[in-house]
Formats: C-alpha cells, structure tokens, sequence
C-alpha cells in the first residue's frame, strides 16, 4: 500500500487564516501515519483541537482527513491522506 500526504500550515491573521507554507504528495509510511493519526489525545490534553475525518478507501474505513489547531489558536494545519 502506497500512502501520499499533503499538508497545509496556516498562521492566524487578524481573523483569518493565511497560508505559510504547503506540501504536496511526499510518501509516508504506515507507521508515520499510524503516529499522525494516534496524536489526536496527545493534541488535546495539550489543549488543542483535532478533527478527523473518515472515509471509505481502498484499505477501508479510515482517517482521510485532520485539521489541527493550535492551543493558542494561531496556527492551524490540514492534512489530507491518498491511498493506493
């Protein structure tokens, strides 16, 4: 199985959000996905905010998507997962 991230890193503006920086469409392996998807209560006891987003794949009924918000609430990341 071949699994492709992008990210996306935003920084807090005023009231919106501005884009820093992205990454697209590097390989990970199952277990930096594994760990990216494990943080969630790691985030949160942190105070942060994490949602994930299921959907149907090709392995299965996984996380495809997390957005991460900061415990300050000034920088925000997307990441969305491909499988193949």
């Amino acid at each position: 199985m071949i699994i492709k991230m992008t990210n996306e890193h935003f920084r807090k503006n005023d009231k919106k959000w501005v884009l820093e920086y992205s990454e697209h469409k590097k390989d990970i392996t199952e277990q930096c996905y594994n760990n990216i998807v494990n943080a969630k209560s790691f985030f949160r006891n942190l105070g942060g905010t994490e949602r994930h987003v299921k959907s149907t794949t090709c392995n299965g009924y996984i996380v495809t998507h997390i957005t991460s918000i900061s415990p300050d609430k000034t920088a925000k990341s997307i990441y969305q997962f491909y499988f193949s």
